[in-house]
């Protein structure tokens, strides 16, 4: 794919394969003049269309990644594209990394911070393998790699973009230590803006929403939960379609752009409205509305409510977000008690009906209580069909005389 460098550490060392950088023609060579933009996490997603983006505009491009396959795709796409991989979260490696493109680009006059990791769970269920890198993949790898990049991004009066999300912006069960990084994330383009204005260095962010992303392969999430969390996403997005990388990338380019020289401080939602939708478009929504929207009544909501299988109070005086959710839990309610459970049966299987279970790990605890309920289940199922059975044979006997004495 044309000249491969090896890097080498300050001891003159032959790094690990995965080390070394993979670029065009002329990967490698020294500058080539012109901005030098690196982006973290460039191998899918909005980091490879963003490097795209910047290398339409003449820009040459430094993609830094853990995974060195979806690295050389991004800088197969275009020759103005080096791809170099390495972890940020590894001692040592923010600097290596703005060395080696100091080394070959000579400058450096944009950083990207868009890699991250997400690790989803409840609150009970997260421990510190979940914890752990979530924080030191979008918390501590940009403070580092931004802290190490600052005396060149300072020279040419570059700019630094930081990549959130919309998540942290309403409350995300289930992704919370996310939310939180990403929040924490935010927090920091706003000080650093302050801190590093004098210096002559601009700080933005942009903070998507549902856009089209490896996010949930990922995540692990099968094929059907990915399906439902974005017809969720598309319900809850005023624009009424999930984004395109490209656009969050043209975004990205915008800020870091010369028009946009008076800009610095500010995280620019591309979310189709997302955030704006959840804030303005709740409006209430009365019992009545809700029990229609369920195919149900209101006072079976109310008996609902205090079996503790949802609060139709909140529906009623939330935003329509929840009411929506609460109207699937409803008929998944009625659901599990017309196939003739019990509302000890429907406390426990309601979670899986409703997803919960795929978007996080159950308790052990759980688990247990369903199997349980599971197999009480099954021998009631059974006793129902011994009893079917006797009664269709007893039926078939019956019938079975009654032409006899018929035909007699």
């Amino acid at each position: 794919m044309g000249h491969h460098s090896g890097v080498r550490d300050d001891g003159g060392r032959q790094r690990h394969g995965d080390g070394e950088p993979h670029g065009g023609e002329d990967g490698g060579r020294g500058p080539r003049g012109g901005r030098t933009v690196l982006v973290t996490g460039g191998g899918t997603g909005i980091g490879r269309a963003t490097a795209l983006a910047f290398a339409a505009e003449g820009a040459e491009v430094v993609v830094v990644g853990r995974r060195l396959g979806p690295l050389r795709e991004t800088s197969a796409a275009d020759p103005r594209i080096t791809a170099l991989a390495g972890d940020l979260t590894v001692e040592g490696e923010p600097e290596r990394i703005v060395r080696w493109v100091l080394e070959t680009h000579g400058r450096l006059d944009v950083l990207v911070n868009n890699a991250a990791v997400v690790r989803g769970g409840p609150l009970g269920s997260l421990g510190a393998e979940t914890i752990g890198p979530q924080l030191a993949t979008n918390l501590v790898a940009p403070v580092l790699l931004t802290g190490a990049a600052l005396p060149a991004l300072e020279a040419p009066g570059g700019v630094i973009v930081n990549v959130s999300t919309s998540v942290d912006r309403r409350a995300w069960p289930g992704s919370s230590v996310y939310a939180a990084t990403k929040a924490a994330l935010e927090s920091l383009t706003r000080s650093w803006a302050v801190e590093l204005a004098p210096r002559g260095v601009r700080v933005v962010a942009v903070a998507p929403g549902a856009v089209d992303t490896p996010i949930g392969d990922h995540q692990g999430l099968s094929t059907e939960r990915q399906a439902a969390v974005r017809a969720w996403q598309v319900a809850h997005t005023p624009l009424g379609r999930i984004g395109r990388p490209a656009e969050v990338a043209w975004a990205i380019t915008r800020l870091a752009g010369a028009g946009a020289s008076f800009v610095t401080g500010a995280v620019l939602a591309v979310d189709g409205g997302g955030v704006t939708g959840m804030a303005a478009g709740g409006g209430r929504m009365r019992i009545g509305e809700l029990a229609a929207a369920a195919g149900t009544t209101a006072r079976a909501l109310r008996h609902y409510e205090q079996a503790g299988l949802l609060s139709s109070t909140r529906a009623a005086n939330g935003y329509r977000h929840y009411a929506d959710s609460a109207v699937v839990r409803v008929r998944n309610i009625r659901y599990l008690l017309t196939a003739g459970l019990t509302l000890e049966d429907v406390r426990v299987f309601l979670p899986c009906l409703d997803g919960d279970v795929a978007a996080a790990r159950p308790s052990g605890r759980g688990l247990e209580v369903a199997r349980e309920r599971l197999a009480v289940l099954d021998a009631r199922l059974s006793a129902q069909a011994e009893i079917r059975d006797r009664l269709a044979g007893a039926l078939r006997q019956a019938e079975a005389a009654g032409v006899e004495r018929a035909g007699s």
